[in-house]
């Protein structure tokens, strides 16, 4: 005979059921056991891959007894950050970058005595982690983790939490970094843990601007730059960008009225010296520099001398330079919108009028 009846038995993990069969002689029954379906959980039946178990009684199986073992594990995933990084800044392509994690559910990977977080297994790929790693492993507070990871190359980097229990959602927060925009290039910032690898990718891309350097000449307090396109006058120009101190070279060497390609180099580095002829135009451009504090420099000639008393701007002859009143150097903040602009002035006197004229134009 077959038993259609179907009562639920609920057990707790590491719990027993055991019951008596009555049979007459020459019957038999069948017995199926079936495990309700949980989606979070793979079940083996004494260890096949399966939620259901049948056994059939007769006449030989008399005074004998079965057993079946069920035994659940929780399904698992992983959950991969990734950086990508834009910029021509070595010390962006290096930077560290901090990631915090928001689950909603408290998940601890407990040792066999139930006490011991382990921790989830983390893989690093070009990149050190300087927090939330601990000998390759990240445990969760509360369900939130913050992870600060350093890139070591130019590389993406990336970070891929293992062993993370299914069903649970999470949310990922980069920390804003100054004068860089982060955008979200693969998943989605919201997911859940499945079976199916969850892959976050993050790029950060340094914010740029733009920098107009103005000359002007004034001889005796009248603006005479337009007369004196023979000359040429040099500058350098030093930035501060996230507190690295650089100097902005060009791959073109000296140049004139536009830099399209600036590189920023290492403050120890050698700056170029561009040029500014009042012929081509009395300003130079420096097209997409990183955002950030720059200081326009000017200098003596084309080799970079710095301008002092034996060493004056544009080899004016006779006329006397005014160094009290003039622009030799101006800061400026370049932002990634709007004309951020510096001035140079040269103030000159040909000894046909006071000082005091000229003094008053500056003021």
């Amino acid at each position: 005979t077959e038993d259609s009846g179907n009562s639920p038995i609920l057990l707790s993990s590491g719990e027993a059921y055991s019951t008596i069969l009555f049979m007459d002689a020459g019957t038999q029954q069948r017995i199926t056991v079936t495990q309700t379906e949980n989606n979070t959980f793979a079940t083996t039946v004494d260890n096949a891959v399966t939620r259901e178990y049948t056994y059939t009684f007769d006449s030989s199986s008399a005074n004998s007894s079965q057993t079946v073992t069920f035994t659940n594990t929780r399904e698992t995933g992983s959950l991969t950050l990734t950086k990508t990084v834009s910029s021509q800044l070595d010390a962006d392509q290096k930077g560290e970058y901090t990631f915090t994690i928001y689950l909603d559910a408290d998940i601890h990977n407990y040792d066999t005595d139930g006490t011991t977080d382990l921790g989830y297994a983390a893989t690093l790929t070009n990149c050190t982690a300087t927090e939330g790693v601990t000998d390759g492993k990240v445990k969760f507070t509360d369900g939130v983790a913050t992870i600060k990871l350093k890139k070591t190359s130019n590389a993406m980097a990336s970070i891929t939490i293992a062993g993370l229990p299914t069903g649970v959602d999470y949310t990922i927060v980069e920390t804003a970094v100054d004068g860089m925009t982060t955008t979200v290039t693969t998943g989605s910032t919201n997911g859940t843990i499945s079976t199916t690898a969850q892959t976050v990718g993050f790029t950060n891309t340094r914010d740029m601007g733009s920098l107009k350097v103005d000359k002007s000449v004034f001889v005796d307090g009248a603006d005479k730059t337009s007369e004196y396109t023979s000359k040429t006058f040099y500058v350098k120009v030093k930035g501060v960008v996230n507190g690295t101190t650089y100097w902005v070279t060009s791959a073109n060497g000296v140049v004139s009225k536009k830099v399209s390609d600036p590189v920023l180099v290492a403050e120890t580095g050698t700056p170029t010296i561009f040029a500014i002829n009042p012929a081509v135009a009395n300003e130079v451009t420096f097209e997409n520099l990183p955002v950030g504090e720059y200081t326009v420099i000017e200098v003596a000639d084309s080799t970079g001398t710095a301008i002092d008393a034996t060493h004056e701007p544009g080899d004016m002859g006779s006329m006397t330079f005014l160094a009290e009143l003039s622009r030799t150097e101006d800061g400026v903040t370049v932002a990634n919108t709007g004309v951020n602009t510096a001035s140079i002035v040269n103030a000159y006197t040909a000894g046909k009028y006071c000082i005091a004229v000229t003094k008053q134009w500056l003021v």
